[in-house]
C-alpha cells in the first residue's frame, strides 16, 4: 500500500494567514494551493467564478476541499500523477462495466458493509454574509425525498452543514448542496470487491456486479 500525492498536500501546512490573489478565481486559487505538489486541470465543462475576500486556515488539503465542495467539483488525481477537477458525478447513462464471478467470471470476494457514519440525508450549505437579522444571506436546504434514506422515513433525519465564504450566491448554496446530498447518499452501502486486474477500471467508472452466494443460489444484482 501507499499514499498519493495528496499525502504531500496534507503534510505541507499553511504556517502563516493566506488570502486568495487580487481578482482571483476559484481556479487560480486551488492551483496556487495545490502549488508544485501536482499538476492541475480543471474541466472547460466547470463554470469558474471570482474568489471573494477570505482567509485560509493551516490545512492546505481542508482549503482545496472546501473550493472542491462550494464549487462543485470533483477531485480525481489521474495515473499521470495530475489533479483532475471535474464537474459532479452525472447520472449514469452509459452500459455499466459487468463483474461476475462463476463460468468465464472474475470475481473473488464480494462483501457487503452499510453504516450510519458520516451519511447524512438532509444538507444545509450557507455563505457567511449576513442580513441585517444575522442570518446567512445564501443559504440552500436539501433533503432527501425518495428510497430507505428520506427524511420522512425510519432512517430518520441526519443534518450536514456546510458553511463558506465561497458561497456569494443561493445558485451556489443549491449547487453545492445537491452534489453533497447525493454523494452521501451513494456511500451508504460499500461492496468492496475482489478481482482479477482490469485496467480498464477507472475511479468513477459505473459497475455492475452479479454474484451468488453460493452456487445453486439465486443471482444477487
Amino acid at each position: 500500500t501507499g499514499k498519493s500525492l495528496f499525502q504531500h498536500l496534507e503534510d505541507d501546512r499553511l504556517t502563516s494567514p493566506t488570502v486568495p490573489y487580487s481578482g482571483g478565481t476559484l481556479a487560480s486559487e486551488l492551483r496556487r494551493l495545490v502549488g508544485g505538489h501536482m499538476g492541475v486541470i480543471v474541466s472547460d465543462a466547470l463554470t469558474n467564478r471570482p474568489c471573494p475576500s477570505m482567509s485560509w486556515g493551516e490545512s492546505r488539503i481542508d482549503a482545496v476541499y472546501e473550493i472542491a465542495d462550494a464549487w462543485p467539483a470533483r477531485l480525481r488525481e489521474g495515473p499521470d500523477g495530475v489533479l483532475y477537477v471535474l464537474p459532479p458525478q452525472p447520472a449514469l447513462t452509459e452500459r455499466p462495466e459487468t463483474l461476475t464471478d462463476g463460468e468465464a467470471g472474475t470475481v473473488i470476494g464480494v462483501t457487503r458493509q452499510g453504516s450510519r457514519a458520516g451519511i447524512f440525508n438532509r444538507i444545509v450549505a450557507r455563505g457567511q454574509e449576513q442580513d441585517d437579522a444575522g442570518q446567512p444571506r445564501f443559504q440552500a436546504i436539501i433533503d432527501q425525498t425518495t428510497g430507505p434514506l428520506r427524511t420522512s422515513g425510519p432512517y430518520g433525519v441526519v443534518t450536514k452543514f456546510f458553511s463558506s465564504p465561497l458561497i456569494t450566491s443561493k445558485q451556489a448554496a443549491l449547487n453545492s448542496a445537491t452534489t453533497m446530498l447525493a454523494t452521501s447518499v451513494r456511500q451508504k452501502t460499500t461492496v468492496p470487491v475482489t478481482h482479477a486486474p482490469n485496467p480498464t477500471l477507472t475511479p468513477d467508472t459505473p459497475v455492475e456486479l452479479i454474484t451468488a452466494n453460493i452456487d445453486g443460489a439465486a443471482t444477487i444484482n
